[in-house]
């Protein structure tokens, strides 16, 4: 797996600033996972998150599993994970995609946010294979650059032209510039993931998933800083250009016509746009 998060920079922010899932997102999962795995009035087993961040999809999970364990690469997204964890049956370590810490046919349900399309896939779904129960089930899910409204612009009409405008801004700054597959795969919503899935059942679901929050600008710009784009673009910058940073807020200040407001009494509803890949029914490895 490419290590991205592992400064205590990013992962602070990454914690910080990155959102939980839709509750429609969960739902989703669980329906898909209860009809292959029904447990009636019980909860499942195990729950494996992989590359789980700081986790904020595994504690979303928490209802649904006597056990969930959340693994990750980055020792200080572990970190963050165990300082934030305020439920009994979630527990985190160290471990990394391609060689998953479960014993074979032991876990009910694995799940990755917004990571696999930085795993190396065909080990990872081996692995995946390796681990899962017979009816137990894959989910892997992400979300697109967010759009961006703003309700701070009190003139309708004015508003829906600048929010095209400003969430197409927003996508290019968040596109990796240095990597082509993974805005390959975040572009394509997993479309070419589902079809590589080794299982019987697939599911891939684009629509109706969304997550829709009102923030400040500078939960936006936190965001923002919060990804690997961000910091690869300031890694490769050249010594004239300023913070990508700065430039995003400046661009979207001017642009909405609230330079003289401080960012955190500027308005903004971001829409996240979740698609989701799902897998049941082990084909044989």
């Amino acid at each position: 797996m490419i290590r991205v998060y592992e400064r205590k920079l990013i992962t602070e922010l990454y914690a910080r600033h990155r959102p939980a899932y839709s509750a429609q997102l969960i739902k989703s999962i669980m329906g898909f996972c209860n009809r292959n795995n029904p447990q009636i009035g019980k909860q499942h087993d195990l729950l494996l998150d992989v590359a789980c961040g700081s986790g904020q999809a595994t504690r979303q999970f928490a209802p649904y599993f006597k056990r969930l364990l959340g693994v990750d690469v980055s020792s200080n997204q572990i970190r963050l994970a165990k300082h934030h964890n305020t439920h009994d049956n979630i527990f985190y370590e160290e471990g990394c995609a391609e060689s998953l810490p479960e014993q074979d046919n032991s876990v009910d349900l694995v799940v990755s946010a917004t990571a696999c399309h930085r795993f190396q896939l065909d080990v990872f779904f081996s692995e995946v294979l390796r681990v899962l129960k017979l009816r137990g089930c894959l989910a892997l899910f992400a979300y697109q650059p967010p759009s961006l409204n703003p309700i701070c612009v009190s003139n309708h009409s004015v508003r829906e032209s600048l929010a095209k405008e400003s969430s197409d801004l927003f996508y290019e700054f968040c596109q990796v510039k240095t990597d082509a597959v993974t805005n390959h795969h975040i572009d394509s919503k997993y479309a070419d993931i589902v079809e590589m899935l080794p299982f019987k059942v697939k599911v891939h679901i684009t629509e109706n998933l969304n997550h829709t929050l009102e923030w400040k600008l500078d939960d936006v710009i936190g965001y923002y800083k919060s990804l690997a784009a961000y910091h690869e673009s300031m890694r490769l910058k050249s010594a004239k250009e300023n913070d990508f940073a700065e430039t995003l807020r400046t661009t979207l200040k001017k642009s909405w016509g609230v330079m003289n407001k401080a960012d955190k009494d500027v308005s903004v509803i971001v829409d996240f746009p979740i698609f989701l890949v799902m897998g049941s029914g082990k084909k044989s490895q």
